[in-house]
Formats: structure tokens, sequence, C-alpha cells
């Protein structure tokens, strides 16, 4: 048993190294990758650009029949690269800094925008001028996002964050254009929930800790100072409280799922109760076993919160 015992807080310890590090390797290549491309500045947007080559990713794309060319278009960089059908570099346009911009097709322009519109030649990338956003009839965001279908259409192209594929006639899908391969580990939407997972294990761990530590003591504690009891019933109360609505909440999504909106009081009230406690810590008089007590419920406040957290996404998927 020992020996198990032991063999169990060494793997705890490796997984938590393992656990931080996977946090924060996510974060930071996630940080890098959006500092290297969301904050070009291009003075020379009147002419035509070199293939990009920063670690950005394919926000959406256009293939124009009438011209042959596939208009590849970046998240961060105002950057659209413009290729053939048979995948080879033409020709790219980038316009200033416009905070994550949108494109759009229009006859034979494109064009860039976000408030300013930025005007460039479909055919050949000839800067055009400028116009404002609202005088011209530009798709909104939501209409601009491009969505994976459920069915390939035989000849129609294809735009995924690191690569343009075109469905054959059997509706499979080949790669015509390829980022290259190592742009991929700075991917926000890979690197975010890796690190969220990671995250969660290491909360996981942390709470095991403390439920083992209260454990021990639970039945032997005893409060002296007044004011560390009532923060203690307090985190059990919030405890309660976040659970019970996690509960009824997923229960009366039966019935339209009204109670969602309840996670917004109950979130400023865990941030203020939150915040007011953890600036009491200072002035209680409090021994080990104290602080142990009060830290697990305050733990266990969080896992509550997370709870109830989720069971507003739960409930809205369901209504929704």
């Amino acid at each position: 048993m020992k020996k198990l015992r032991s063999v169990m807080k060494k793997l705890r310890s490796v997984l938590y190294v393992v656990f931080l590090c996977v946090f924060l390797g996510g974060i930071l290549l996630t940080v890098i990758g959006t500092s290297l491309c969301a904050f070009v500045d291009n003075g020379e947007y009147h002419r035509l650009q070199e293939e990009l080559t920063l670690p950005d990713y394919i926000v959406c794309g256009f293939y124009a029949e009438e011209w042959d060319q596939i208009y590849v278009c970046y998240y961060d960089t105002q950057h659209v690269d413009v290729y053939n059908t048979a995948g080879e570099f033409l020709w790219a346009v980038e316009a200033p800094y416009l905070r994550r911009p949108w494109y759009a097709i229009q006859e034979d322009k494109l064009i860039i925008y976000y408030d300013t519109a930025y005007l460039y030649s479909a055919v050949d990338g000839t800067f055009l001028g400028t116009a404002e956003e609202e005088e011209m009839d530009l798709p909104s965001i939501s209409e601009s996002v491009q969505e994976a279908p459920e069915i390939y259409e035989p000849g129609k192209y294809y735009f995924e964050p690191y690569a343009v594929l075109r469905a054959d006639e059997n509706g499979d899908l080949q790669t015509v254009i390829s980022r290259p391969w190592w742009h991929r580990a700075f991917y926000h939407g890979r690197n975010i929930p890796i690190a969220l997972l990671a995250g969660f294990g290491i909360g996981i761990l942390s709470l095991l800790d403390k439920t083992k530590e209260y454990r021990q003591i639970r039945k032997t504690v005893k409060f002296k100072d007044p004011k560390a009891r009532k923060v203690q019933k307090y985190h059990k109360f919030i405890v309660l409280l976040q659970f019970v609505y996690a509960a009824c909440n997923l229960l009366l999504s039966l019935w339209g799922g009204w109670l969602v909106v309840g996670i917004i009081p109950i979130t400023l009230h865990f941030m203020v109760s939150y915040a007011v406690t953890a600036n009491m810590d200072d002035r209680l008089q409090c021994s080990h076993e104290e602080w142990t007590a009060i830290e697990f419920w305050r733990a266990m406040g969080v896992v509550s919160y997370i709870a109830a957290f989720f069971s507003m996404l739960i409930v809205s998927a369901v209504v929704s």
C-alpha cells in the first residue's frame, strides 16, 4: 500500500508538470503567432506583395471562374494571396491594419474592409482606391464566415485554416494549396482548447490535493476566529447555491430553459464574493487546519461555478 501511494504521488507530480507545460506552451504559441501577425502595418498597400510567409491562418477564400483564380484571405494580416488552379502563386495584396478585416469580391473588385474598404482589381491586384464600408453593399461578418458543408460538391473549392482543397468527381477532397506545416503550431483554434484542457487538469490535481488535506482535518478542525468560521460557512453557501442553480437550470431546460439568464447574477455574485473574501484573508487569524478547510471550500466554489456555467452552455445549446 505504501509503495502504491508513492507511485501515485510520483504520477501526480509528473501529470502536474505535463499539464503545466502543455498549458504554458499552448498560451505561449498562441501569443507568439498572434504577435507575429496581428500588428502588420503595411505602408505599401498600394503595391503588389509577395506570398505570405507569416504563420497566419486562412479565414475565408474565393474562386473566381471568370479569371480562373483562387483568392486566399488571412485572419490577422489583411493579406490575400492569389493562385491559379494548379496552386501556383500569382500575386498578393495587403491592406493596412484593419483589426481583422473581412473580404469580398464584387464585380471585378477584390475588397478588404473593416469600416474602411480597400479596393483592388480582382484580375491583377491593381490598387483602385478606398471607400467607406457603410457606403458599399458589403457582406456582414456573419455572411462572410464559411462553414464546413456536410457534402462536398465536385469541382468546388473549400478553405481550411492551412489549406485549400478541391472536391474531385467523387466528392473527395484534394489539396491544391497547403501552408507550411510549422504554421499549424501557432493555430489558436487548437492551442487554446488544449491549454484550457491542461488548465482543467491542473485544477483537478489541485482539488484532489486540497480534498485529501481537508479529509484529514475535517473532523478535528475547530475555528477559534469567528470571522474565519463565517468565511467557511459563506463558501459552503456559495457551493450549495451554484450546484442548485446548475441542477435547476438543467431540469428547467424541458420548459424553455428560461433560467439560463441566472448565470449573470451568479457570475457577478461569484466574482464579488471571491474578491471580498480573498481580501479578508490577511485579517483572519487561522491555524493551518482552519486555512485548509477554508481553501477547500473556496476551491469547491470554483468547481460549482464551472458546473453552473456549463449548465448554461448545455441548456442554451438544447433550446436554441
